[in-house]
């Protein structure tokens, strides 16, 4: 009797690209990327701190995937 192995599948990393590297993904400039950002752009932020007793630091971080979707949606709509 065969006994079935099942592997669970890991998904795939997601990689996720800062404000120039999505702008350059995107063909589009810095300024253009922020506008986005303040229109509904999804994005995460890393808020990271400069020094103790300091404010963070606003890393914002994008999944292309996510930033694609939400344009589709936009032009759809």
């Amino acid at each position: 009797m065969k006994s079935h192995v099942v592997v669970p599948t890991v998904p795939a990393p997601v990689v996720m690209l800062t404000i120039k590297e999505l702008a350059a993904a995107l063909n589009c400039s810095d300024a253009q990327v922020s506008r986005l950002m303040s229109a509904g752009l999804p994005f995460v932020d890393l808020r990271v701190q400069r020094r103790p007793g300091t404010r963070h630091k606003r890393c914002p971080r994008f999944d292309l995937a996510e930033v694609t979707k939400w344009m589709q949606e936009r032009r759809s709509a």
